[in-house]
């Protein structure tokens, strides 16, 4: 397991040279949202009530980062099961 002190050290670059023009995080696809949350950081939690648009963000950002950026996503919904939201992807993707 890496230690703090080494992660740091083999990543002293980035946090000296950060451009200020580009996002950080993992990129949401609505360049809106990136302005101001500089992307997507370590795990996040989508909450609100219902019918409110949580699962079309949470669909939108999963495709943007599987497919633009190739970064893995774990999708956890209490609300809908793995075919629905397979359903929802693909319906999502082909508009």
């Amino acid at each position: 397991m890496a230690k703090m002190r080494d992660i740091i050290n083999q990543n002293t670059d980035f946090f000296f040279n950060f451009n200020h023009n580009e996002i950080i995080g993992s990129p949401t696809g609505l360049s809106n949202i990136d302005s101001i949350t500089d992307g997507i950081w370590g795990l996040n939690a989508l909450t609100g009530t219902p019918g409110k648009g949580k699962t079309s963000l949470a669909i939108q950002i999963t495709i943007n980062n599987i497919f633009k950026t190739s970064t893995p996503v774990i999708y956890l919904s209490l609300e809908i099961n793995s075919l629905m939201l397979i359903f929802k992807i693909l319906s999502f993707m082909t508009k």
